[in-house]
């Protein structure tokens, strides 16, 4: 499983490989079974296969009933790769909310996310600052800041 992870961190460096939008009635039947097993339920919005160095990855967004949004990827094999779930503040652990608080001084949260690869699970925040650069961070359950970025406003 190691190099299907690899070319997952190549997708999220490149950030412009090629990607066909397809029907997940197209995706192979390990990949649709997955998305049932996984889809809570939820309406599929977008399928998108990724040709990564000779290695396919489908990457499937689901609108859940809650008015949330999932991203399941899924290897042809029907491996879940990753799984990316939008939640609420309140549904941060407490010492990742902690984090965040002090991190959000002045600014609000524009997007909220659980990430889970495998049994690792991390928190993707976005923070939008008035007169200043937002901010982008990757958690850990533990609060421990694994990367922080800040970008301009466009």
């Amino acid at each position: 499983m190691k190099p299907i992870i690899g070319s997952c961190v190549f997708l999220a460096l490149a950030g412009h490989v090629p990607a066909g939008e397809i029907r997940l009635d197209e995706c192979p039947a390990p990949v649709q079974e997955t998305v049932r097993q996984y889809g809570r339920q939820g309406k599929v919005d977008e399928a998108k296969s990724y040709d990564i160095q000779g290695r396919m990855l489908y990457v499937v967004e689901i609108d859940l009933p809650d008015k949330r949004e999932l991203r399941l990827h899924v290897s042809p094999d029907g491996t879940l790769v990753k799984m990316s779930e939008e939640i609420t503040a309140d549904e941060l652990p407490e010492a990742v909310r902690a984090v965040v608080d002090g991190k959000a001084a002045g600014g609000t949260l524009d997007d909220v996310e659980r990430e889970t690869v495998g049994k690792v699970v991390r928190y993707r925040i976005e923070i939008e600052r008035k007169r200043m650069p937002d901010v982008d961070l990757l958690l850990d359950p533990s609060g421990a800041v694994l990367s922080e970025k800040e970008e301009a406003d466009d």
